[in-house]
């Protein structure tokens, strides 16, 4: 891997996902990206049909931007804005929700999974509509000017990486299964 400005990099940390597939045969799984630790990746797939394949891989976050990822997580977690619709009748208000709301502002309608205990909270509507009118959830916006210029250069879509391959011709009729070597046209009650 390449930095940002081209050099070689000698450490690991970026986030990337692999992807083997066949457009022809409408065929695709995905890989499991191994990081060296040294500027380098591999990327291993199991090989489930015969024929002509391509591997994509993208970078989806370099390592240079983990640690404005996790300022994001621990000093704005709710940067990302949501709302919900409340509705009885002829009567509907919007309100503002998220994984933490200030409860001086209003009541709140506490919508935490009894599940997972995974935190949702909404502003209660100020009309006589209770909580249990709520119809729906929507993103409403993100805050804005939470990171820096430079840091924004880490996040430009843009700025991701498609590497793609030409495409590796496979002639295997068969695979391997228990140090066996079985065909193609294999049947599991056949005998080996």
């Amino acid at each position: 891997m390449k930095d940002f400005q081209g050099r070689p990099k000698s450490h690991g940390g970026d986030f990337l996902l692999a992807r083997l597939h066949s457009p022809e045969l409408e065929a695709g799984v995905a890989g499991h990206v191994l990081d060296h630790r040294n500027g380098t990746y591999s990327a291993i797939f199991p090989l489930l049909w015969v024929g002509s394949v391509w591997v994509d891989v993208t970078l989806v976050h370099p390592s240079e931007a983990v640690p404005v990822l996790r300022r994001l997580r621990e000093e704005h977690p709710d940067r990302v804005l949501y709302k919900s619709l409340f509705r009885s009748g002829i009567l509907s208000e919007t309100t503002m929700c998220n994984l933490r709301l200030p409860t001086n502002q209003q009541p709140l309608c506490n919508y935490t999974d009894p599940n997972t205990g995974e935190p949702w909270y909404c502003y209660k509507p100020k009309q006589l509509l209770s909580c249990d009118t709520r119809i729906n959830h929507f993103r409403a916006g993100y805050q804005k000017d939470l990171i820096t210029d430079k840091e924004a250069l880490l996040f430009q879509r843009g700025g991701k990486q498609q590497c793609k391959g030409a495409p590796i011709r496979t002639t295997a009729s068969g695979y391997y299964f228990q140090g066996q070597w079985r065909g193609a046209g294999w049947c599991r009650d056949s005998p080996v």
